[in-house]
């Protein structure tokens, strides 16, 4: 799926695709921290809602105030305002 990524995405909007490959003498707790590292100091990232870490990730983007896109979420429809009637 990521090389499919990187063809039709990649391209189109000169961005770069990136997917750790976790060593084989790296354990998954290790391999979670760096891929937390890397959606919180991204570019840009694309998350998944229902996601513990998109949640933690969005919090250290929004502190750096970094641009973060939900998968089937139109970014214009996010706000962290409260809405007033």
């Amino acid at each position: 799926m990521i090389d499919e990524f990187r063809k039709l995405l990649g391209k189109k909007y000169n961005v770069k695709i990136i997917k750790y490959e976790r060593p084989e003498n790296q354990s998954l707790g290790e391999a979670a921290h760096i891929d937390l590292y890397i959606l919180s100091i991204a570019e840009h990232a694309i998350v998944n809602c229902p996601s513990t870490f998109s949640a933690f990730a969005k919090r250290q983007r929004d502190i750096r105030e970094k641009s973060t896109d939900f998968w089937g979420i139109e970014n214009d429809k996010l706000t962290n305002e409260p809405k007033s009637d």
